[in-house]
């Protein structure tokens, strides 16, 4: 009998250990069968396996957060071009006998809608991002007090979505500008 409680709180405490760690994703007889497992992580969550499925829960909004922010990083690079780009067509229109001086004339204000473009991507990525945010405190609290606020969670995935498919398609439309702009640049070439 000895022998078995020791066996079992080995297998507790390895099994406290990797859950901690990340790394358990299912529950076995024999912990089913021993005492409630509890860390100092726990917190009044009640079992280990508890713990870890709100770990799981939370890589979804992570992932999206990470995914979010390289999209995020991307448009702020686009927006930095389109300002440099109008402040350069601005400089070389102040001076006289510019060559080309239409052109670049028609030029600024595709950059101008452009710019606004980009910057309603970057607002609703943000959204976006806040949403995803919000998803894991919502889970932490939802695990701790076990209260179901299942639908907030899931209105806040929806908002985070929804909110990148609108940055999408501003995104896209800039896309479709700065071709436009970029035709206007070249159509004397043509």
């Amino acid at each position: 009998m000895l022998v078995i409680n020791n066996t079992l709180r080995t297998l507790r405490i390895s099994l406290a250990f990797l859950a901690v760690n990340g790394f358990l994703i299912f529950e076995t007889a024999s912990v089913r069968s021993a005492s409630i497992l509890k860390t100092p992580l726990d917190n009044g969550m009640e079992t280990l396996t508890d713990f870890t499925k709100f770990l799981q829960a939370c890589i979804t909004p992570v992932a999206l957060i990470s995914g979010v922010g390289l999209l995020l990083l991307t448009i702020t690079n686009r927006i930095g071009r389109v300002v440099d780009r109008i402040r350069n067509l601005v400089r070389e229109l102040d001076n006289p006998g510019v060559r080309n001086e239409e052109i670049k004339k028609n030029q600024i204000p595709i950059l101008l809608k452009r710019a606004r473009l980009l910057k309603n991507s970057i607002a609703w990525l943000l959204i976006g991002m806040i949403a995803s945010c919000l998803i894991i405190p919502l889970l932490f609290v939802m695990n701790l007090s076990r209260l179901d606020l299942k639908i907030v969670g899931d209105l806040l995935f929806v908002l985070s979505i929804l909110s990148m498919l609108i940055s999408f398609l501003y995104f896209f439309k800039d896309v479709l500008l700065s071709l436009n702009a970029l035709a206007l640049e070249a159509s004397e070439y043509k």
